[in-house]
């Protein structure tokens, strides 16, 4: 789980890398036989029994940066990989209204993303529309005393805004929901299931056993990838062998 990829090293820390990070992770990938899936891929194995390859891994980018296209897409190009970029409808209707090229903040807007899209290495994923937030409610979590009705009117009205302005766009519509800050409530899964989606991310560390049971795509573990810690490391440390 990567978020945001900055040359500047002053700016790391434990959700930016640098694009030699980044390109160092992708090299012990592709020398170790690991191979990138996306949501597609484990959905047709789930459903269809397609097969995934042999050592299948993916490589996932929160929150929409545009220096997730300015960085990345050329390393996954360099080493033929493919990549999940979950966004935020706010951050796209706000940079796409008003263009900054700033890759210290600024984010992908409604052109980027068809740019990803049509390059056939990346798939665009939900990230919520207004509920990359922690004020009264963490994230899209159920706050206390909310009942199941209101909760599951107000995360319909939310995630279905980044479904409908995403396929406004000719942008394939996400399969799947990637929660904000991991936050997860009891009825969060069952919602977003009967909208549709066939998948969620959660910020649990741990490897996924896929199987063809649909219930092993959801609450789909991932680590997150800091700065400060060697490639070699940090792969050994997640299993990645």
């Amino acid at each position: 789980m990567y978020h945001s990829v900055l040359k500047d090293t002053a700016k790391s820390g434990k959700y930016v890398v640098t694009p030699d990070t980044l390109e160092a992770d992708l090299q012990y990938l592709a020398s170790h036989g690991y191979q990138t899936v996306l949501v597609h891929d484990l959905i047709e194995f789930v459903y269809h029994g397609m097969p995934l390859p042999q050592k299948p891994v993916m490589i996932t980018f929160d929150d929409g940066y545009l220096n997730n296209l300015t960085y990345a897409l050329p390393l996954l190009e360099q080493y033929d990989m493919c990549a999940v970029i979950s966004v935020v409808g706010e951050y796209t209707v706000r940079f796409t209204e008003n263009r900054d090229p700033n890759p210290n903040y600024a984010h992908l807007s409604i052109q980027d993303l068809q740019t990803l899209a049509d390059s056939g290495r990346i798939e665009i994923q939900n990230h919520s529309f207004d509920m990359h937030r922690q004020d009264e409610r963490k994230g899209c979590k159920q706050k206390d005393n909310e009942s199941d009705a209101v909760y599951r009117k107000i995360l319909e009205t939310d995630v279905c805004a980044v479904q409908k302005l995403l396929a406004n766009a000719g942008i394939e519509e996400p399969t799947a929901f990637t929660y904000p800050f991991g936050a997860i409530s009891d009825e969060t899964d069952d919602v977003l299931r009967s909208i549709g989606f066939a998948a969620t991310f959660s910020c649990y560390e741990r490897i996924n056993a896929i199987t063809p049971d649909p219930d092993c795509l959801y609450q789909l573990g991932r680590y997150n990838r800091p700065s400060g810690i060697e490639t070699t490391q940090f792969m050994i440390r997640i299993g990645c062998k």
